[in-house]
């Protein structure tokens, strides 16, 4: 049997660039256990989390509160954790205001500033490379595992320190994808679960990150296995709502939040606060989960072909994404208990019996 120090070696020194593996479906009468949620209901071990939100809106904050949760085992914004080593990587702050918004945060959540298992790179500067950075990292937690540090979580923010601010650009997108293919190697080391942050400007069309598929930003959003996004509300400068797409998860609860430096509290008077740029000025947190219902939409298409997912979510002024999600968890048609909807090749949608 391998030594860990001879396993890890030999998983650093593969020749091919790929590892593809054809197995067989007889080798899984029942399908093998998930991954173990990181975070209840939003992250497990291995995969992927961004959290999107306006510069200045308390991203870091709440990212430092994550990996001090995690750090402590303690609950994050009301979410169980479970407890393990956590790694933040701080490319924007310089290292003492760094140093001291961990203290800020801990304190605000009643946390301990000072745990064994939290641990931090700081590195400020410039645009870094992304293959360069997602290599330094992974030697750098291979050392740390070899040395008994089994790091579970690596927080990078900002993310655009490796892609650059995104625009319709090739370099960004060639930079997000080296990115994306860098944590990945990171995640195998030993089911280490990424979380990012990404910078949505204001003036965002519906502030749909993952609909930005000019740039890096939105082919980040799109790996991620949950994407969190802080919406900004109207006429509240430091109110936010909290929601989540998730790939593998029911919805995430939407939650309204007030951010007054260094931390976010939880406000739920702000519930009927509507978005900036929604429709109706007294829709609730729950509603604004909803949104619109994918049959209200589907019925108003009058068609009996298939639609493209694209164009569905277009009418519906969601992503992609989470018009996928609404298709997956809608049930019957309320107008037509026998007709339902799914998903077809090529990335459409149909309405059948």
């Amino acid at each position: 049997m391998l030594s860990i120090e001879d396993a890890l070696k030999k998983t650093l020194g593969r020749d091919s660039a790929y590892d593809l593996r054809i197995e067989g479906s007889q080798s899984y009468p029942e399908p093998p256990p998930l991954p173990g949620e990181l975070v209840q209901g939003v992250l497990r071990f291995g995969h992927k989390m961004v959290l999107a939100g306006p510069p200045d809106s308390g991203k870091t904050s709440l990212m430092i509160y994550l990996g001090l949760a995690v750090s402590q085992g303690k609950p994050w914004i009301g979410l169980a954790t479970q407890p393990a080593h956590v790694l933040y990587v701080n490319l924007e702050l310089d290292s003492t205001s760094f140093v001291h918004r961990v203290h800020q945060v801990a304190k605000a959540v009643g946390f301990s500033p000072c745990d064994k298992r939290f641990h931090f790179i700081n590195h400020r500067g410039g645009n870094l490379d992304p293959s360069k950075f997602a290599l330094e990292l992974r030697k750098q937690l291979v050392e740390a595992k070899l040395a008994g540090i089994d790091f579970k979580l690596v927080i990078v923010d900002p993310i655009y320190k490796l892609v650059g601010m995104g625009g319709a650009d090739e370099s960004s997108n060639l930079r997000a994808s080296r990115l994306i293919s860098g944590l990945g190697m990171i995640a195998e080391i030993g089911d280490i679960a990424i979380a990012s942050t990404i910078d949505v400007p204001n003036s965002h069309p519906r502030y749909q990150v993952s609909h930005e598929v000019e740039n890096g930003n939105g082919q980040l959003a799109r790996d991620a296995d949950s994407l969190l996004t802080l919406w900004p509300l109207e006429r509240h400068e430091t109110g936010f709502r909290l929601k989540g797409q998730m790939r593998e998860f029911e919805a995430f609860k939407p939650m309204s939040l007030s951010f007054t430096y260094p931390f976010f509290i939880q406000a739920p008077e702000l519930d009927r606060v509507p978005i900036v740029g929604s429709i109706d000025t007294l829709e609730t947190a729950e509603e604004i989960n909803a949104e619109i219902s994918v049959w209200k939409v589907w019925d108003t298409l009058n068609t009996t072909v298939a639609v493209s997912l694209e164009d569905l979510a277009k009418a519906m002024g969601v992503t992609s994404f989470e018009a996928r999600q609404k298709v997956l968890q809608a049930g019957p048609n309320p107008n037509n208990p026998s007709k339902k909807l799914r998903l077809a090749a090529g990335n459409k949608v149909k309405e059948e019996e």
